[in-house]
């Protein structure tokens, strides 16, 4: 077995060598009640995304309690964004937070110019996207 943020290497490029056939995937059931996903497309839903957001988030009397963010377009992998994560995990949620946690994510990835915006477009996107989708992930909850 074989953890996914190991399995996706590059590009179009993962772990399996020539001959393997992928058989299974476990996926553990959701431990935190809320989500958002927000993919930003220039032109339509179904163009690639400019910057994708998705999180999962418990959140119990406005504190933190958990939570997962994922970024995706702003990297050769979908980024786990860790370090976003920890600004608010374990703290209440504040406006000035969640713009913290924008900057955070956005640090944290790697974009690269492409026909659908610059890497710094990009960075700019996270930094609106992480905080517009704890929102949403929260009104969910409501």
């Amino acid at each position: 077995m074989l953890p996914l943020d190991e399995f996706f290497i590059d590009y179009y490029h993962t772990a399996m060598e020539p001959g393997e056939l992928l058989t299974e995937i476990h996926v553990p059931p959701p431990t935190r009640p809320s989500w958002a996903h927000i993919k930003f497309t220039p032109r339509s839903v179904e163009d690639f995304a400019t910057v994708g957001v998705a999180i999962t988030l418990n959140v119990k009397n406005d504190f933190c309690e958990d939570v997962r963010l994922g970024l995706n377009s702003v990297s050769s992998t979908i980024v786990h964004a860790r370090k976003a994560e920890a600004v608010i995990r374990g703290k209440a949620i504040t406006d000035d937070l969640l713009r913290e946690m924008g900057e955070v994510a956005a640090n944290e990835c790697d974009p690269t110019d492409d026909n659908r915006g610059s890497a710094e477009y990009k960075r700019d996107l996270v930094k609106v996207l992480v905080p517009r989708a704890i929102n949403q992930a929260m009104q969910r909850m409501a």
